[in-house]
């Protein structure tokens, strides 16, 4: 199986994310900026990523869809980016971020109609926000 195809099945099959310690708490410090009050939230976030049985998963799809905000697997995405080039994690061309949160954000930064499965999927990182 090549890793593109491996990666689909990683997107339609993410029960890591239930199993993810960030699902039950604000999500806010997972994307806070680094000015004011926002660098303790981001050593917050990395704490609680350090605690979390699903780091390791959390930390390759993050590499692996180029996700470039927020605190995932514990790493910023300067820091993810750095780890993915040094492990030659390859990103996912454009048509396997479908179905995610981060394919969302494609679809809003080139203007185009964000597709069915990214709706679903932001909607689900919403609810999961706002229920923590």
């Amino acid at each position: 199986m090549n890793p593109y195809q491996s990666l689909r099945q990683d997107l339609a099959n993410q029960d890591w994310r239930d199993q993810a310690l960030c699902a039950q708490v604000s999500m806010a410090e997972f994307h806070a900026d680094k000015g004011e009050g926002g660098m303790e939230a981001i050593n917050f976030a990395k704490k609680v990523c350090g605690l979390c049985d699903v780091r390791s998963e959390c930390l390759q799809f993050a590499i692996q869809i180029g996700d470039t905000f927020g605190i995932w697997g514990g790493l910023p995405p300067r820091e993810r980016s750095k780890l993915g080039k040094r492990l030659g994690i390859r990103r996912a061309p454009v048509a396997d971020w479908h179905g995610s949160e981060a394919g969302a954000r494609r679809h809003y930064r080139a203007g185009t109609k964000v597709c069915p499965d990214c709706r679903r999927a932001e909607t689900r990182a919403k609810d999961r926000r706002q229920s923590a």
